[in-house]
């Protein structure tokens, strides 16, 4: 990814789908305090309960740094100049900073889990989205291993890939996370980054 010089005073938007406050509020508002302990003491989830909550994480500093981009050949790379100091932005430096694991997806992980629990809960529903995650999570008033798969579902689409369109242009949910809270220490253990 590089930015030429021509391209500095092009007018464009920094967004990120990603509402890690909503999610974490709701999450804590809705849920009993046994099961938010799975998220405060997942390993790679609890930081974003930590963490300070701001309702606009500012995009400032990515537009700081988009100005400072290196032209190079690796594509699956990100190389900045700052103060005449070339800086990586790869995998490793994503994974240090959020806090996910990115290290190798187990192989064959598409087929890991099971559909058990989408089927019971949403039946044959061809296409589910994060509106209906989200409204289905907070019909849910009792606390139940149900109810905790629905919030990783929840937590999954708002913070890891940020699914929030709703509507006739709603993406679904992946279904890789669909398939993966059939299996809780599968969701402990995938490496989410």
């Amino acid at each position: 990814m590089f930015f030429s010089p021509t391209e500095y005073m092009k007018p464009f938007k920094i967004s990120a789908k990603c509402y890690i406050r909503k999610a974490v509020t709701t999450l804590e508002k809705h849920l009993e305090e046994g099961e938010i302990k799975w998220f405060t003491e997942h390993p790679q989830f609890k930081h974003f309960f930590h963490m300070p909550r701001d309702s606009n994480h500012k995009l400032m500093g990515m537009w700081l740094l988009f100005l400072r981009t290196a032209c190079l050949e690796k594509k699956n790379e990100c190389w900045f100049i700052v103060n005449g100091v070339p800086i990586r932005y790869s995998l490793r430096e994503f994974a240090l900073m959020s806090g996910l694991y990115c290290h190798q997806y187990p192989t064959l992980y598409k087929s890991m889990g099971n559909t058990e629990f989408v089927g019971k809960k949403f039946g044959a529903k061809k296409t589910i989205t994060y509106a209906d995650v989200e409204k289905k999570l907070l019909s849910m008033k009792k606390p139940s291993n149900d109810r905790l798969r629905m919030a990783i579902i929840y937590f999954l689409c708002s913070v890891v890939i940020g699914k929030s369109k709703t509507g006739d242009h709603a993406s679904p949910v992946e279904n890789f996370f669909l398939r993966a809270v059939g299996d809780l220490k599968l969701c402990e253990t995938f490496p989410w980054g």
